[in-house]
């Protein structure tokens, strides 16, 4: 008998309709403030990516150190047991990176009720629910947090567990860059990490007929997932600078993984590449 998965094992991906029902507190636009202005969600509040995220020797996507975060966050008049709800444009599949970049800093800073809007503002504009010219703002907030540093992986460790059947590595960059085809102007080398495992972000995606993108359905995931993943092992995610990776952890975070499981290379690949000590596969399977 075939199981067939008709739902995301975890509530973390929201359906514009359902939103209502979640009863959120704060709504978070990571969209440029030049399509802010244009609409957004009734009430939501602006947070361009370079608010959070920096380059760090010229790597870009880099969080911000721990003190600017939570300054950041305070602003929004965030509290950390609201519902809080991210979206994006969801014009580009890699546009989805930004959502799941923030998602993971709030999952990293203790945060536990975080929501992603599937199909982004043009799903939200498809549905015709409201939208406001209007800024959003909340009265700022003193933030405390909790960081849990077990999410985040530094190249000393992913060296460390290669080889080691425990874990499981997972490259989410478009193919190209895997195969060492592509590179990006912040890398020393092409390729990818020995015995790491292609798992290109695309994926997990599909175009709607109105041309947006939305994450698949849990069936069609699943379809992915196992025939690529031992559910026995414990999951790295990477990429070129740390954000699609984030990407990577939210998708398993959706399909029901255990936190507890799941790190991201923070500078993932630009920082594995610049290390010439360390080894890097191109060319190859």
């Amino acid at each position: 008998m075939v199981m067939i998965l008709c739902a995301y094992p975890v509530n973390i991906l929201v359906e514009p309709k359902d939103v209502k029902r979640l009863r959120v507190q704060t709504i978070i636009d990571l969209r440029p403030p030049s399509e802010y202005k244009k609409g957004h969600i009734v009430g939501a509040v602006n947070l361009p990516i370079e608010r959070f995220l920096m380059a760090k020797d010229n790597i870009p996507f880099q969080m911000k150190d721990l003190d600017t975060l939570v300054k950041v966050l305070s602003s929004l008049g965030i509290r950390q047991n609201d519902p809080i709800l991210i979206y994006s444009s969801a014009a580009m599949p890699v546009f989805y990176a930004n959502p799941a970049r923030l998602f993971f800093v709030l999952e990293f800073l203790g945060f536990k009720n975080v929501y992603i809007l599937n199909g982004g503002f043009e799903a939200w504009k498809r549905y015709k629910l409201p939208t406001s010219k209007k800024k959003g703002l909340r009265p700022r907030r003193r933030l405390k947090v909790k960081p849990d540093s077990s999410i985040i992986a530094t190249k000393e460790f992913v060296l460390k567990v290669l080889g080691n059947p425990e874990y499981q590595i997972f490259d989410v960059r478009p193919i190209g860059y895997y195969f060492g085809v592509k590179g990006q102007p912040f890398y020393s080398r092409y390729g990818h990490i020995p015995e790491s495992i292609p798992l290109p972000y695309e994926f997990f995606f599909e175009r709607t007929k109105d041309g947006y993108y939305v994450i698949k359905s849990a069936e069609k995931i699943d379809s992915i997932l196992k025939f690529l993943v031992n559910p026995n092992s414990k999951y790295i995610f990477y990429c070129n600078t740390g954000r699609e990776a984030s990407l990577g952890y939210f998708i398993f975070r959706l399909m029901g993984y255990d936190k507890k499981k799941l790190k991201v290379f923070d500078g993932s690949f630009a920082v594995w590449s610049r290390d010439t000590t360390l080894p890097v596969v191109r060319f190859k399977w």
